[in-house]
């Protein structure tokens, strides 16, 4: 196998995962954000919402400079 097919396969892998963690996200997540507002108010949540936003914004900045 070539480069390319490598290429290739990395890519359908990283899709597949792509696709798979979005699912979960979008069956779990109503579920969990619930649950977490049950028990610590929405105030609370929606500020570790905003952290870690910020937290996946960072790691994405830096994973795409140090990518260049």
């Amino acid at each position: 196998m070539g480069q390319a097919g490598h290429d290739e396969a990395q890519r359908q892998c990283a899709l597949s995962l792509d696709t798979a963690a979005e699912s979960t996200v979008f069956a779990l997540g109503p579920v969990l954000g619930a649950s977490l507002v049950s028990v610590s108010g929405a105030p609370a949540v929606l500020a570790a919402c905003a952290v870690l936003v910020l937290v996946g914004f960072g790691l994405l900045a830096a994973a795409l400079r140090g990518a260049r």
